[in-house]
């Protein structure tokens, strides 16, 4: 559905992943952050989920003609605090 949208408005698909377990040391100027784990013996997460990037290479596969910009972002935080924060810095 989203993707449908973007498509409809000629718009930007961001998808975006928030880590409550981890907390912002460093926000950069284009909406990403760096970030470090509450518990410090917690492993390092992907860059960007697994499940979200399989979830396109299968969609473009079958819908080859799609053109959306599609962009990740790996977020920390307040899970409500960090997507308004993006959304600010986007512009959107």
């Amino acid at each position: 559905m989203q993707l449908g949208f973007a498509r409809t408005f000629g718009a930007a698909l961001v998808c975006a992943h928030v880590d409550p377990g981890r907390y912002v040391i460093e926000e950069r100027p284009d909406g990403t952050v760096v970030s470090l784990p509450l518990d410090p013996e917690l492993p390092e997460p992907q860059a960007t989920p697994t499940s979200t990037r399989h979830w396109w290479h299968r969609f473009g596969r079958r819908s080859p003609t799609v053109l959306v910009q599609l962009s990740f972002r790996e977020l920390a935080g307040d899970v409500a605090y960090a997507l308004t924060r993006l959304a600010d810095i986007l512009g959107r």
